[in-house]
């Protein structure tokens, strides 16, 4: 399974990917993350990574969900040295008023040469206004 843990290759404080594909010191970005399913008896799941050139599947265990966020930077495989855009605004908010809702829908994108459609689910919500 390419891109699975290397629990060998810890420091622990650091969980890294084995057989990362990219350039050392490359600075990669999550690009999209596929629906978990079962290869081998195992969960695992596809993430799509971009870098200086084209994006790149690798399909991971399960386990790593945790560490992954869609829009972050990885470097070296390490899934610890995650690093938020430079100009990103991080900010907390209430959304209890807000009424979510799930929409499917796919996201194209070119791997390898071919067109892939992933089918996605995106949540959207509308403010719910309450009358007093």
């Amino acid at each position: 399974m390419k891109g699975g843990l290397d629990i060998s290759n810890t420091d622990f404080e650091n969980v890294y990917l084995k057989d990362w594909p990219f350039e050392k010191d490359e600075k990669v970005k999550l690009y999209w993350m596929d629906k978990p399913y079962k290869q081998n008896n195992k969960w695992v799941l596809d993430s799509y990574f971009k870098g200086k050139g084209d994006i790149k599947k690798l399909t991971l265990d399960w386990a790593t969900i945790h560490f992954l966020a869609i829009g972050i930077y990885y470097t070296n495989g390490n899934l610890n040295s995650c690093e938020v855009k430079k100009d990103a605004h991080i900010e907390d908010l209430d959304l209890s008023c807000i009424d979510f809702k799930m929409i499917e829908d796919c996201l194209e994108i070119e791997l390898e040469g071919l067109k892939k459609k992933i089918p996605t689910k995106v949540f959207v919500g509308s403010l719910v206004l309450h009358k007093k």
